[in-house]
């Protein structure tokens, strides 16, 4: 009978628990504390309607701040490997990338080669009509769904 006592307690201090916790780790989930200690609830997705206009404004400014330092990004490293620039790459990339655990002074060249040829592929399937497909072999032949499906026939 004790045991059973003991079972019954467990289960009902169980739900008790989940009955009080579940709100507050919801509640926890979108909401941090800024750097002034003012609660700041997250906007999941993209659904900005709660924000105010002053909000919209500065979250539109740094999400084109963060654009344009990833799009520099990307040029520094692409003229990196462009000039064959070991220093400038590690550079572009950040010297905490975990890319420079696999790529080092010795074998970059081997890099800028793949580089080459993935770019050269990407030249090729745009050639094609390929650029609007999925990836890999289950993909080819198949058109995205934002584009129309052009018929062509083979002349064997």
């Amino acid at each position: 009978m004790t045991n059973k006592k003991i079972i019954i307690s467990s289960i009902i201090l169980g739900v008790l628990t989940l009955a009080v916790a579940v709100p507050f780790y919801a509640q926890a989930a979108t909401t941090t504390t800024t750097a002034t200690g003012t609660p700041q609830t997250h906007n999941s997705g993209k659904n900005h309607k709660n924000l105010s206009a002053a909000q919209l404004a500065a979250l539109k400014l740094k999400m084109a701040a963060s654009q344009a330092a990833q799009t520099a990004k990307q040029q520094a490293i692409a003229q990196a490997i462009a000039s064959n620039d070991y220093n400038a790459w590690v550079k572009a990339v950040g010297a905490n990338n975990p890319i420079l655990q696999k790529i080092n002074a010795n074998n970059f060249s081997q890099y800028v080669a793949l580089y080459n040829l993935e770019q050269q592929v990407i030249t090729q399937k745009k050639a094609l009509g390929l650029d609007q497909l999925g990836h890999g072999p289950m993909a080819w032949g198949r058109t995205a769904p934002t584009t129309e499906a052009t018929s062509t026939t083979d002349s064997n």
